[in-house]
């Protein structure tokens, strides 16, 4: 009879053969020994991480680990110095940054409480400092007022660049600032700030500047008199202006506009006595 038997020494089948080969296999040992480890590793942190109890109990040790640093003497502002609020009030200051000392450095945002203060119409930079011995320093770079702009409605002083720095109910105690205003005066207020730095011989002498269609600067004199300059090259314009007045004092002559929309021809026009005046000149040298 043919025996059921298992023989030891009988040669093993081809399933017992492949499977003892995969375990001296390259393959079986990565898999034991990196990735059954971490895949058994990233699922525990899975679970866990997935309890609410566990974050919960993950967030307030890493709360009370950053409260216990985060007070430690050397981190605690205890004051707060503002340096060059010339034109702002301390207490102004604070409300934009909401400082409430004492207060850990580390608790504080930098670059928000920087851009908080960039939201302020006088400031025009900020700089914050904290010399870990309790105290915050904030310093303050203020727009400095070049121009007061008139929307016909109400004053605010603006930088060179056209940036509001405060509002005015008047003119009153600024009359030194020269006025512009006009459709587009604020976006070219850097023009502006050339052509009244051109004029600084005849300061006393200049009212203000309005911007013409938003393409085009007029100089308005205390007399009444305009210097109308054209769109492009206005400072070339006005240096001639100021080359003729300087030859002729045409600007001291009763005149009512001085037309330089089109610098190749210039148009002179005078008040009705002037222009008396010089025909009835004309009129004696004939």
């Amino acid at each position: 009879m043919l025996s059921l038997r298992h023989n030891p020494h009988a040669a093993p089948s081809r399933w017992q053969y492949r499977f003892s080969r995969f375990l001296l296999s390259r393959l079986y040992w990565v898999l034991t020994r990196f990735v059954a480890p971490i895949a058994l590793i990233l699922f525990v942190v899975f679970q866990l991480w997935t309890s609410q109890g566990m974050r919960q109990m993950v967030a307030d040790t890493k709360a009370s680990i950053f409260q216990k640093i985060a007070y430690l003497p050397f981190f605690v502002v205890d004051d707060v110095v503002i340096s060059n609020a010339t034109a702002l009030r301390e207490e102004e200051i604070m409300s934009f940054i909401d400082i409430q000392a004492p207060k850990s450095i580390l608790e504080f945002d930098r670059d928000e409480m920087r851009k908080n203060l960039s939201q302020m119409d006088a400031v025009g930079s900020s700089e914050i400092r904290y010399n870990y011995t309790g105290t915050m320093e904030i310093i303050l770079e203020p727009r400095i007022p070049a121009m007061i702009y008139y929307d016909g409605a109400l004053f605010e002083t603006i930088d060179e660049s056209g940036h509001r720095v405060e509002g005015l109910a008047d003119r009153s105690g600024r009359e030194e600032l020269f006025v512009i205003s006009g459709e587009g005066a604020k976006d070219s207020a850097g023009e502006a700030m050339r052509i009244v730095k051109m004029l600084n011989p005849l300061a006393d002498r200049v009212r203000g500047l309005v911007r013409v269609g938003g393409r085009r600067w007029d100089v308005v004199l205390t007399n009444g008199a305009i210097l109308m300059l054209p769109a492009e090259s206005p400072m070339s314009a006005l240096q001639l202006i100021l080359k003729q007045h300087r030859t002729n004092e045409v600007l001291n002559r009763e005149i009512q506009s001085y037309d330089m929309r089109i610098p190749a021809r210039p148009i002179l026009r005078v008040s009705p006595v002037f222009a008396a005046e010089i025909e009835t000149t004309i009129a004696d040298q004939s």
